[in-house]
């Protein structure tokens, strides 16, 4: 008799697919629609949709976790309008060494927590922390900037690697 409870196999598990790339272009239209993005940078973001793949595989024990799917295009979304419409790609994120994009991403989250007085210390940044007013959208946010330091990240510690390849 078979386990119900068994976790689905490794190929069966959580897939962030062509559905998820759907909803966020679905995202970037709305966005466009409401005014949030030009026609330059939405256009942009959806041609990096197109181009790259963006298939994710994302595995946990318990199979598919409820709206993660969405939460995943949202972010991502957001990822894509910090480098198209802000320029903040991964050459910028580079330059940012001592954690401002972990503390960014946790102000946001603070925001989005209720915790608007603190986020505003907690802003690494010159010109002050402005959070729009819903809670999602700092929240998307702060997956946003976390995306861009693990990247920075992950480029840190190739480049050390390349380095320590080359001394050797």
């Amino acid at each position: 008799m078979a386990d119900t409870d068994a976790p689905e196999p490794l190929e069966d598990q959580v897939r962030v697919d062509q559905e998820t790339i759907g909803q966020t272009a679905e995202l970037v239209q709305s966005m466009l629609d409401a005014g949030e993005l030009s026609p330059e940078a939405a256009a942009k973001i959806l041609d990096a949709l197109r181009g790259s793949g963006l298939e994710i595989d994302a595995t946990v024990p318990s199979g598919r976790i409820p709206g993660a799917e969405v939460g995943v295009a949202m972010i991502r979304a957001e990822r894509l309008r910090q480098v198209a419409v802000e320029g903040y790609d991964a050459e910028h994120d580079l330059q940012h060494r001592c954690g401002e994009l972990s503390a960014a991403a946790h102000a946001y989250a603070l925001h989005a927590a209720g915790y608007s007085t603190t986020a505003r210390y907690e802003w690494p940044f010159d010109g002050g922390f402005k959070p729009g007013p819903k809670p999602l959208d700092s929240l998307v946010k702060a997956g946003g900037l976390a995306l861009a330091e693990a990247g920075r990240i992950a480029a840190e510690i190739d480049r050390i690697i390349a380095e320590e390849a080359r001394h050797e």
